[in-house]
């Protein structure tokens, strides 16, 4: 099995640039990270953008990757504050595919980072999965539409119904 990696940015893709005092892109982690994991997998960076700048069009630009992409397995990787909105894009789609989006809090490059954990995590689940549109983060399993992130506690958790 093998399994296309996604890269569009995020935090998990971020370092932090001392000069300037922030986090920003250079280059991807991604590939680099990908080597640690003993599984097949293929990797197109699409684009490199922090979710909450991610415009319309460039959440459309994933959709369509996604429809035209002949992998049976797609992880993406996505900033976090926007991911359920890609997700619920694709998923409306009704793909025959697997596909599991991921991010992280803190970027990869940095200490502590739960990055290199959320993209193993990722590996882990999607073959385990059946056709579907899935979010894995912090070791769980959502379906888009039954989750948010609770900014305050800077987790996933399931959505409240009321």
């Amino acid at each position: 099995m093998e399994i296309e990696v996604l890269i569009t940015g995020g935090t998990i893709d971020k370092f932090y640039d001392p000069i300037i005092g922030a986090l920003k892109f250079k280059d991807s982690i991604i590939p680099k990270t990908l080597k640690h994991f003993p599984v097949k997998y293929i990797i197109k960076e699409l684009m490199l953008v922090d979710s909450l700048n991610m415009t319309s069009q460039q959440r459309q630009e994933i959709v369509k990757y996604c429809c035209e992409s002949s992998a049976d397995k797609i992880i993406i990787t996505h900033g976090t504050d926007t991911i359920i909105d890609t997700a619920l894009k694709i998923q409306q789609q009704k793909l025959n595919k697997t596909i599991v989006l991921t991010g992280a809090m803190v970027p990869i490059r940095v200490e502590h980072s739960d990055g290199p954990m959320n993209l193993a995590y990722a590996l882990g689940v999607i073959s385990n999965l059946e056709h579907s549109t899935k979010i894995a983060i912090q070791g769980q399993t959502f379906c888009p539409r039954n989750c948010q992130k609770d900014q305050k506690q800077g987790l996933f958790i399931k959505k409240n119904r009321s």
